[in-house]
């Protein structure tokens, strides 16, 4: 995940956020579940993958968020999710079809809201 698509710390977060409140704006954004973050080492980190090309996470990543925090899902298993093969994806990443929100939310439901 990091080789691949880099982790962001608190403080370059907020920079490009304009903010300069240093990890603040993360932790909080992160807590409104509107922010992927991961622990790593002793700090929290912020994939790549779940911002678009205007560095403003994507919509998709919101609502998946959404939807692991009604189930408890924790962070570090939704970005495992996110970039691991999903048989209800074909074999796709859920990372990869980001622009797919119906789709992704589907998927996501078939991996964690199965009752046994």
């Amino acid at each position: 995940m990091e080789a691949e698509f880099g982790f962001e710390t608190g403080h370059q977060f907020a920079e490009r956020e304009g903010s300069l409140s240093g990890t603040s704006l993360a932790r909080e954004r992160r807590r409104q579940g509107k922010l992927l973050g991961i622990r790593r080492r002793n700090a929290i980190v912020y994939p790549g993958f779940q911002f678009d090309g205007l560095g403003k996470v994507h919509p998709t990543v919101i609502d998946v968020l959404a939807a692991a925090r009604h189930l408890n899902v924790d962070d570090e298993s939704l970005a495992q999710w996110f970039c691991s093969p999903s048989a209800a994806l074909d074999g796709l990443r859920p990372v990869d079809r980001l622009g797919d929100r119906e789709l992704l939310l589907d998927a996501f439901d078939a991996g964690f809201a199965v009752d046994w």
